[in-house]
């Protein structure tokens, strides 16, 4: 299985993922992780993984820079 990461707005795939060391998430251990199924590459259940990723930033004060729909659209990239 190939594993695709998004580093600030670029999917890469895991082996080449780059986080600057600066990088505020890293420094401080800020963030939120949400992971979803896909069955044959169709996400599954995508509304309600949005919707938890959004309320786990909002209790950390953590920006999600993309709209439901960008984010939905990157998914869909691969």
């Amino acid at each position: 299985m190939s594993a695709y990461v998004n580093v600030n707005g670029v999917i890469t795939d895991a082996a080449h993922a780059v986080i600057p060391v600066y990088d505020h998430g890293f420094l401080y251990g800020e963030g939120v992780y949400e992971v979803f199924r896909t069955y044959h590459g169709v996400p599954f259940l995508f509304d309600r993984h949005q919707a938890r990723l959004r309320a786990s930033a909002a209790r950390i004060g953590l920006d999600v820079p993309f709209s439901d729909g960008e984010i939905e659209q990157r998914c869909w990239r691969r």
